[in-house]
């Protein structure tokens, strides 16, 4: 064929469908190879890459989807927005462990006041108030077993505790910040959603 020349040839000559039939039978991480190829294929695989895209008041969440929404080709292959409506109530270290206990079915859920007994029947656990308000438990027992009672007098349950509480600190502190109007900004950026989830993970 005179005047082949690859890449120029198919991106003059072959139909945007053609591509698209053609890429639709790829596999994802092909699909992000390919797009390396030419701007045509760019944007025509770019749009098959994010069909469903998350949203919820964490910040790595509204990262990815500030950056797909702004993305010329990403946004407009989102389909479905999938909504994470679940919140983080910020609990006391006693209130933590009665609501561990109810979800698992410890049994003994006797209010609070049995969350603090048991709080005093840990073994060397420091509670150290930070200049922030926050409070730290330094435990010094060593983990021997982790069945669910065990895990009631041991450090993993008071590092759940940390790790749950500055979840919900990074929740509130996004939620008072500006996520509302960058979520709704980057909807409106978004114009072949053809469906919505909400999930209460």
């Amino acid at each position: 064929m005179a005047g082949f020349k690859g890449i120029d040839y198919f991106n003059d000559k072959v139909p945007n469908e053609i591509t698209i039939t053609i890429l639709s039978h790829l596999r994802k991480q092909d699909l992000k190879r390919v797009r390396f190829a030419c701007k045509k294929l760019a944007a025509l695989a770019g749009r098959m890459l994010v069909a469903n895209l998350y949203l919820s008041p964490r910040e790595k969440d509204m990262e990815t989807f500030d950056a797909v929404t702004q993305h010329p080709d990403l946004k407009m292959s989102v389909k479905n927005i999938i909504y994470d409506s679940a919140r983080f109530v910020k609990y006391t270290f006693p209130e933590y462990l009665e609501a561990y206990a109810e979800k698992f079915s410890l049994g003994q859920s006797a209010g609070v006041g049995w969350a603090e007994a048991r709080i005093q029947e840990m073994d060397g656990v420091r509670e150290e108030v930070l200049e922030d308000g926050s409070t730290v438990f330094h435990p010094s027992t060593a983990i021997t077993h982790l069945g669910l009672e065990q895990l009631l007098g041991h450090s993993v349950l008071i590092q759940g505790y940390q790790c749950y509480t500055l979840h919900a600190q990074e929740q509130s502190n996004i939620l008072l910040s500006s996520w509302y109007s960058r979520a709704f900004e980057g909807l409106r950026r978004l114009g072949q959603i053809r469906s919505a989830t909400i999930r209460n993970s």
